[in-house]
C-alpha cells in the first residue's frame, strides 16, 4: 500500500459503506415496520415476499460487512490495514488536519468494542458460506437462518466502521458530498408505502 492507494480505498469504502450498505439497512428497517400478519389475523398478500427480502438482505450485509474485517490475520483486515498504514506514515499523508496517534488507537479500540460481533460473523461466513458446512442440511436447528447474526449487531459493525472512516474522510479534508441516509430512508420509506398501499 502507498499513500494513494491509502487515499483511494478510504474514499471507495467509505462511499461504499454510505451508499449501498446504508440502503440495505434502511431497506430492512422499513421492511420490519410493515406488519406481514393485522390485528385480525389477516396476512399481507406480500408477506412471504417481505420476509424473502429482510432475509436476503441479511445475506447481503454479512458478506459485505465481513469483506471489511475479515481475515485469518487480522493485522490484514481492510480497515485495519488502513489504520495500520496511517499509523506508520502518518507524516508522508497529505493530511489537511493531521490526527495524533493517540486518536488512530481510539480507531482501533473501536474494532475492539464489537469484536464479538466480529467473530460471529467470521464463524458464519466460514460455516456456511467460504467452507460449507452440510450439517444444517440435517439439522434445522444448525441452519443458516437459525445462525446468521442479528440485524442489530450488523448495525453496530457498521457504526463502527462507518465512524472510523468518516474520521479519516474528515483529517483528509474529504468533503462528504451527498447526504445518502436523508436519500435512503425517503426511497426505502417510499417503497415500503407502495407495499402497505397494495395491502389496502
Amino acid at each position: 500500500m502507498n499513500v494513494e492507494y491509502f487515499i483511494n480505498a478510504s474514499a471507495s469504502l467509505s462511499q461504499h459503506i454510505r451508499t449501498d450498505i446504508k440502503l440495505s439497512f434502511y431497506l430492512y428497517g422499513h421492511l420490519n415496520d410493515i406488519e406481514t400478519i393485522d390485528g385480525k389475523g389477516k396476512v399481507h398478500p406480500r408477506g412471504a415476499i417481505i420476509h424473502q427480502l429482510q432475509v436476503g438482505l441479511r445475506y447481503k450485509l454479512l458478506l459485505q460487512l465481513s469483506d471489511y474485517v475479515y481475515q485469518r490475520n487480522p493485522s490484514e483486515r481492510r480497515i485495519v490495514k488502513l489504520l495500520g498504514f496511517a499509523e506508520s506514515n502518518l507524516e508522508s499523508i497529505p493530511w489537511k488536519t493531521v490526527p495524533s496517534r493517540s486518536s488512530l488507537k481510539e480507531q482501533r479500540a473501536k474494532l475492539d468494542a464489537v469484536a464479538a460481533q466480529i467473530e460471529k460473523m467470521q464463524y458464519v461466513r466460514n460455516k456456511f458460506f467460504a467452507h460449507v458446512d452440510h450439517e444444517y442440511v440435517i439439522d434445522p436447528d444448525a441452519s443458516l437462518c437459525n445462525a446468521l447474526p442479528s440485524i442489530d449487531d450488523l448495525c453496530a459493525l457498521l457504526n463502527v466502521l462507518a465512524s472510523i472512516l468518516i474520521f479519516i474522510d474528515r483529517n483528509l479534508g474529504r468533503r462528504r458530498e451527498i447526504g445518502y441516509d436523508a436519500w435512503c430512508d425517503i426511497e426505502c420509506r417510499q417503497f415500503a408505502a407502495e407495499l402497505l398501499h397494495v395491502h389496502r
